[in-house]
């Protein structure tokens, strides 16, 4: 695959009930944000898919900051190839990347840009707003990754108000 080429994200949600699938989701995006395999329509199904549950996307977002800074960095560049490739801009992904872009390279402008761009584009939870507000008010990033540090992921996987399909 070029590097050019435009990647097409799936127009459905595979409905996942149980909890190891929804793990299998959650591992498989992961996977593909801090591993050195080549990106194409594959990798970005995969970290689409975990973008849009909650109890996917939550402890996604938290095991990458709780990971070594370099492989942050990478999470965030693979992540933001894959974002220039989509046909279409996804809010999930773009609030993935914001969380990802303030909380590792504490570039609040830039934070701020893609975030809006998951509002502008229809994010259906609250996450997008929540950081843009925690940026607004001067929240430093050291901030949220402590806060990662105290969060349980089964919690963040099994929080009943997480829909399984969103």
């Amino acid at each position: 695959m070029s590097a050019r080429a435009i990647i097409a994200l799936p127009s459905t949600l595979t409905e996942r009930t149980t909890a190891a699938d929804l793990l299998a989701v959650e591992d498989a995006a992961y996977d593909t944000l801090v591993s050195d395999t080549p990106l194409g329509d594959e990798a970005a199904a995969a970290i689409w898919e975990a973008c849009q549950r909650t109890g996917t996307r939550d402890p996604l977002i938290t095991r990458i900051l709780q990971t070594h800074p370099s492989l942050r960095t990478r999470a965030l560049d693979r992540l933001s190839a894959i974002l220039t490739r989509l046909d279409t801009p996804d809010p999930e992904m773009l609030t993935l990347a914001g969380t990802l872009t303030w909380a590792t390279e504490g570039d609040p402008r830039h934070a701020r840009l893609l975030l809006a761009l998951a509002v502008e584009t229809g994010t259906r939870y609250a996450l997008a707003h929540l950081v843009s507000e925690a940026i607004s008010t001067g929240l430093p990033p050291e901030t949220w990754l402590t806060v990662t540090e105290h969060l349980t992921l089964d919690d963040m996987r099994t929080n009943p108000s997480a829909p399984n399909v969103a």
